[in-house]
């Protein structure tokens, strides 16, 4: 009901035109003279006849890829990339009937889950380098990828909830797995626990310790949730240190941001907090006040020296001193953000959409640059959704309406 009621919104808000529908990657190619708009120029746009959801864009060295859904119920998710000169289509990945979850880009490999299974799709050619499918009874899974390494884990649920398993793996080159922990809910006071997000951090004595957030369950009489937070040393398959549920809420936030051995971490809701894992202390816990609060389920982000948490699904960007913890600035009156807001950076400046429209920001936090959705760029109208890069040129690709779009700055 409320995935319905959001892509209603969606709609409502995406500039319509009734042209035939056709599969995103059987684009019209439509290539505007450069038009002006404020700091703004529009490159190129194909248009794909449809209202679009984006839930991620990568770029990688010669080209683009985006994550599409079209913008109605139950619709699949579709991968497909775009020359980035061009905007001309590369390739087309359709190999399985599924909804992708987690996804992540790791120099020219792009890695991400549908159904049970982990894929590694090589940007170049769109040719699947390997799949990893996990044993029958493995199921409920999430993924991290970084420079460090590949995460999934799984959770094994038994009629008992009380004897149920979580697994963490570590996957190499060839999606070959190697578990590092496994978690059972009796240990836990019956909670099942979940892998939502693994940061790793290397301790000065060379071990590997994760960071593991989870919204974890009780499915037994209690049936609740809880946050917790735990580090793993994956160099001794051990617990580092259990924080356990830190903020005492049922939700986590939105995945870590790891600066040098501080982690900064969110809430669901109102709290941010930083921990220091090289000595296992609390550095500060800040309580957002109710008229600023967000719902924090997006990643942390770090820019001009203080963290940044995202606009969440009530409207406000939140900025924090990063060694006080005290709020520096309140952004408000920019629209909000149900998935991820795509910060990305470039030449000193923060970039990101939301559902009013594309901004930038500079080191004062104040928007410098705006192209709201009402706005047109030469033919190119419409609602911003999650999903924006930048190139190592500058340039930002991202969609619009039923466009993918190419801009770039004066």
């Amino acid at each position: 009901m409320i995935r319905s009621i959001i892509i209603a919104f969606i709609l409502g808000c995406i500039s319509c035109k009734k042209d035939a529908i056709t599969r995103p990657h059987k684009l019209i190619s439509v290539v505007d003279s450069i038009m002006n708009h404020g700091s703004l120029e529009l490159v190129w746009h194909k248009r794909s006849n449809r209202a679009q959801i984006c839930r991620g864009t990568f770029v990688y060295d010669a080209g683009v890829v985006f994550f599409i859904q079209e913008a109605k119920p139950n619709s699949k998710d579709e991968i497909l990339s775009l020359d980035l000169e061009t905007g001309d289509t590369l390739w087309v990945w359709d190999e399985g009937p599924y909804f992708t979850n987690y996804r992540y880009i790791q120099g020219n490999t792009l890695y991400f889950t549908a159904g049970t299974s982990v894929y590694a799709i090589d940007c170049m050619t769109g040719k699947t380098l390997w799949e990893y499918q996990p044993p029958v009874n493995l199921a409920y899974m999430s993924l991290n990828v970084c420079e460090m390494g590949v995460y999934v884990s799984y959770q094994d649920r038994k009629p008992n909830p009380e004897t149920n398993e979580s697994i963490l793996f570590e996957l190499d080159q060839n999606g070959q797995p190697t578990e590092i922990i496994r978690l059972n809910a009796y240990d836990r006071n019956g909670y099942t626990f979940n892998y939502d997000h693994v940061t790793p951090w290397q301790h000065p004595n060379g071990d590997i310790i994760l960071f593991c957030e989870s919204r974890s369950w009780n499915y037994g009489p209690t049936n609740k949730g809880k946050g917790e937070y735990i580090a793993v040393n994956a160099s001794s398959q051990s617990i580092y240190h259990d924080w356990g549920c830190f903020f005492n809420e049922v939700d986590i936030g939105g995945r870590c941001y790891l600066d040098d051995h501080i982690v900064y971490i969110a809430s669901g809701w109102n709290q941010v907090a930083a921990l220091d894992l090289l000595n296992n202390e609390v550095e500060w816990v800040q309580t957002i006040p109710d008229e600023q609060s967000t719902a924090s389920l997006m990643p942390i982000a770090m820019f001009a020296d203080h963290v940044l948490l995202s606009l969440g699904n009530k409207g406000h960007i939140n900025v924090f001193n990063k060694t006080t913890g005290i709020i520096s600035h309140t952004i408000n009156g920019i629209g909000n953000e149900w998935f991820s807001t795509a910060y990305q950076f470039n030449d000193g400046y923060c970039w990101f959409t939301s559902t009013e429209g594309l901004y930038k920001l500079n080191q004062n936090f104040e928007i410098v640059t705006q192209l709201l959705k009402e706005e047109s760029l030469g033919t190119s109208r419409g609602s911003f959704t999650n999903g924006l890069d930048i190139g190592s040129d500058g340039k930002l690709y991202t969609t619009r309406g039923y466009d993918f779009v190419c801009l770039k700055q004066k």
